[in-house]
């Protein structure tokens, strides 16, 4: 048995080093609407990272042990050819498409505070040098958003007073035509569907709320965001086995692991978090064995297959505590 244990800790001290030198990347993916012609000037355009991902991530996303949180690093939208008065904008998430606005004393609208998830890290001082067709670019530091949530993207003005008010920049949207069976004039192509109403845009405020456009017509825009696989600290694509090792390793340097892999706190917790006290620590270590053994394959058959799999836990973390440098012996 003693054997057995050191053989083990050889391996997983090996495995440990080797997996140590290999920064990883977060995947990405997008989701956009690039199909409309028309010129105009609007406020805010609804979105969720679920509708129409490119990739699609599909169920396995949800279900195979990936996170549901995803990261917004970046979302545009494309300047149409109207005429823009607007200036230092800045474009501001919040977590629906159609909040009840707040006035101020002058009965100017801005979007309550508790509706807020995050704001560009840039200013776009004017869209003047822009041309029609390009893209108004807003930059997020990895924005935690969840993947099957929906969400709305405000150009905003931030006040004197620490408020953030919408305000209309020059953007494209939707082509509309005439359809014959109504009588009435739908968007040619949707993001979304024609009645779901929280994804489209909006130029126009009524009794302090978004009026969206007619048949859930939307203006152009792209998002883009990462996304990690929970517990995948080989970066490999896969959760398994040889990601033990690999966690336990990042476990002796959190901060160190953060900053090689440029992972902010949000993302940490969403490759490591397994006990769910939104914390990496060692107590994701005993969390993260059940998830590995209701695994598949020979990595899983191997785990099964170790007696008290959470001693194993330990000795290995033991193992790494007091570095190789001690040999075990049989008797």
């Amino acid at each position: 048995m003693t054997r057995l244990l050191t053989t083990t800790a050889v391996v997983v001290a090996a495995m440990v080093f080797w997996a140590s030198t290999l920064p990883l990347e977060a995947a990405s993916f997008s989701t956009s609407y690039l199909a409309g012609g028309t010129w105009n000037t609007n406020y805010a355009q609804g979105f969720s990272p679920s509708v129409s991902p490119n990739p699609d991530l599909g169920i396995p996303f949800i279900s195979n042990g990936l996170a549901t949180q995803v990261f917004l690093k970046q979302f545009q939208f494309f300047k149409s050819g109207t005429a823009d008065t607007a200036s230092n904008i800045q474009l501001a998430i919040v977590n629906a498409m159609y909040p009840q606005l707040s006035q101020n004393a002058s009965s100017q609208y801005y979007l309550p505070a508790n509706t807020i998830v995050g704001v560009s890290s840039n200013t776009i001082a004017t869209t003047s040098t822009i041309a029609t067709g390009q893209p108004i670019t807003f930059s997020f530091n990895a924005l935690p958003l969840n993947y099957g949530n929906s969400y709305a993207a405000n150009f905003v003005n931030l006040g004197t007073d620490g408020n953030y008010y919408p305000v209309r920049v020059s953007s494209l949207t939707a082509n509309y035509s005439l359809n014959p069976a109504d009588n009435a004039y739908h968007p040619v192509t949707n993001y979304g569907t024609e009645t779901q109403y929280q994804y489209s845009t909006t130029n126009f405020i009524t009794a302090g709320y978004y009026n969206g456009y007619s048949f859930g017509g939307d203006s152009n825009f792209s998002a883009t965001y990462d996304y990690i696989l929970r517990g995948d600290f080989t970066g490999d694509g896969k959760f398994d086995a040889s990601d033990l090792p690999a966690m336990m390793q990042a476990l002796t340097n959190v901060s160190g692991y953060k900053s090689t892999n440029n992972f902010t706190d949000a993302e940490m917790l969403a490759l490591g978090d397994f006990d769910g006290d939104l914390q990496f620590t060692n107590a994701d270590l005993q969390a993260i064995l059940p998830a590995l053994m209701s695994g598949s394959g020979s990595a899983a058959a191997a785990l099964k297959s170790v007696p008290e799999p959470a001693s194993f836990l330990l000795f290995a973390l033991g193992f790494l505590g007091i570095g190789a440098r001690r040999t075990w012996l049989s008797r």
